[in-house]
């Protein structure tokens, strides 16, 4: 299972063994991308394009489709007044 910019670079390794041809390579990373975006597509090609995933060993990890937005300086606040920071266990 991998993120967007792993299976980025899977796809484009595949491309350049010729195990894939470039239609292919875009194909699927334009899929990725656009599902990414929230530009979804039919039911019967979301299954097609997530078989041809499959059948090249590319797996989407779980909940990757969903975006996650993360306020950092609400993180490292927190962090930075917890205890525990510093703690050398």
């Amino acid at each position: 299972m991998a993120s967007l910019p792993v299976l980025t670079e899977n796809v484009a390794d595949q491309l350049r063994s010729g195990e894939i041809t470039r239609s292919q390579a875009e194909r699927i990373i334009g899929f990725l991308h656009l599902e990414t975006a929230g530009a979804p597509c039919g039911r019967r090609t979301w299954y097609r394009r997530r078989r041809e995933l499959r059948e090249r060993g590319l797996v989407v990890a779980d909940g990757f489709f969903e975006r996650v937005d993360v306020d950092l300086a609400d993180v490292l606040e927190a962090a930075l007044e917890s205890p525990a920071w510093g703690c050398r266990g």
